[in-house]
């Protein structure tokens, strides 16, 4: 439901923070069919460890999440990492 969904997205936001990463959600889109689940791309900016504090929270979130892909890249300018990152909320209640 969409007090749920609401709910991820205040989690993820609070993930971002405690991993000290810029987040942005690039797209979040709703299951085109009765069997789907709703899929997200985002984007986290920051330092390595950042990034990859804030991907392996995403891992052990109290939702369960299918990653379609996440991409670490070296970037230039104020923030030297980024990823990129893809997946599907396949449980819509926390477990």
């Amino acid at each position: 439901d969409s007090k749920t969904l609401v709910r991820f997205i205040e989690d993820l936001e609070r993930l971002a923070n405690q991993a000290g990463v810029a987040l942005s959600i690039e797209s979040a889109s709703l299951p085109q069919s009765a069997d789907g689940y709703p899929s997200f791309r985002l984007t986290a900016s920051g330092s390595f460890n950042g990034i990859y504090r804030f991907v392996a929270m995403l891992e052990t979130m109290k939702y369960f999440i299918a990653f379609d892909g996440v991409r670490i890249l070296k970037e230039t300018g104020k923030a030297p990492w980024s990823a990129a990152i893809q997946f599907q909320l396949s449980s819509f209640s926390p477990l």
